[in-house]
């Protein structure tokens, strides 16, 4: 087998096991003779030891990463982890005593968001893609240095995220709590209605740049000056009233999340706020600004379109 076959089994398959452990629990005894390691599992805090499995998962694909001078391999564990791993986790750990309808409408929510997230990393070019952010951060830094913040930053850091950003499905999913009701219902739904958001945004964007490129075959003269005869970045549909409506349809995904360990909880402040919290910060003062500087950089009529277009929230343009 290729070394390009034995990394993408390693990486898109290997996070499957702790679900097949999960499931291999039952009732705090191990279903299956797993030795030692199912005990641990057994026995150990659901929380505990999904951050001990995330980081040193992490770890682990960053040892990956160095033969193909790849960073984005921990980018489709974004999808994965949540989706293949966490849900399933802290639903099935024999500590976790779920309601059995919320259990199944968040995992149902969260394996959907999974889905189109998934596929977004497999039109981009699955594992032979690398983000323009990394490969930016790599020019300009020394190799010793570079590696020392992909390890932390683009590997062990995002899988904090990750794993932040799932603390409200642990907190729903630890026990019954409240009766599902209404709002229940209205979590699944902004989650299903986000998701939603995102893959319109992400079906305009695409046919937007198709028809780029075919204008560009044609007339590739079009495409330069400033400003150019013909668009570079789309302005219409969504994009029209956000500048990143993809990016908005993600935050609004974990705060219905969220909404799930309120009304498991009744609390409407609980410490696992911190998931969307954590998403916020990403996107608002990390992905937004990069992709906001590249963009300008590029194409300086971007300019007036930050003038006129909300950033996030969809909103009429301004005049």
């Amino acid at each position: 087998m290729s070394r390009g076959k034995v990394a993408l089994w390693l990486v898109v398959l290997a996070p499957i096991w702790p679900a097949l452990l999960a499931l291999a629990v039952k009732d705090g005894r191990v279903a299956l003779d797993l030795g030692r390691l199912g005990e641990l599992y057994a026995h150990a805090h659901p929380v505990t030891s999904a951050w001990v499995f995330g980081l040193g998962y992490a770890a682990l694909l960053y040892l990956v990463s160095l033969p193909f001078a790849n960073a984005s391999i921990f980018d489709v564990h974004w999808s994965l982890l949540p989706a293949s791993v966490y849900v399933l986790h802290f639903a099935l750990h024999p500590s976790s005593h779920p309601d059995r309808t919320r259990a199944v409408l968040l995992t149902l929510a969260i394996w959907i968001w999974s889905l189109r997230l998934t596929g977004n990393w497999l039109k981009k070019g699955g594992l032979g893609f690398e983000d323009f952010r990394y490969k930016k951060f790599r020019a300009e830094m020394s190799p010793a240095v570079f590696q020392l913040f992909s390890f932390v930053s683009l590997f062990e850091v995002q899988a904090a995220m990750v794993l932040a950003m799932m603390m409200p499905a642990w907190y729903a999913l630890r026990a019954p709590g409240r009766p599902v009701g209404p709002l229940d219902w209205v979590a699944f739904a902004i989650v299903i209605s986000a998701v939603a958001v995102e893959w319109i945004a992400d079906l305009q964007g695409m046919a937007f740049r198709a028809r780029r490129e075919a204008h560009r075959r044609i007339h590739p003269e079009d495409l330069e000056g400033d400003p150019p005869r013909y668009a570079r970045f789309p302005r219409e549909g969504l994009w029209r009233y956000s500048r990143h409506p993809n990016y908005f349809g993600e935050i609004c995904v974990w705060w219905g999340v969220y909404l799930f360990a309120v009304a498991q909880s009744g609390q409407w402040l609980n410490w696992t706020i911190v998931g969307p919290i954590t998403i916020n910060a990403l996107f608002v003062g990390g992905s937004v600004r990069l992709t906001e500087q590249h963009e300008r950089s590029r194409k300086p009529e971007y300019a007036e379109y930050q003038r006129t277009t909300s950033r996030l929230v969809p909103w009429p343009p301004r005049r």
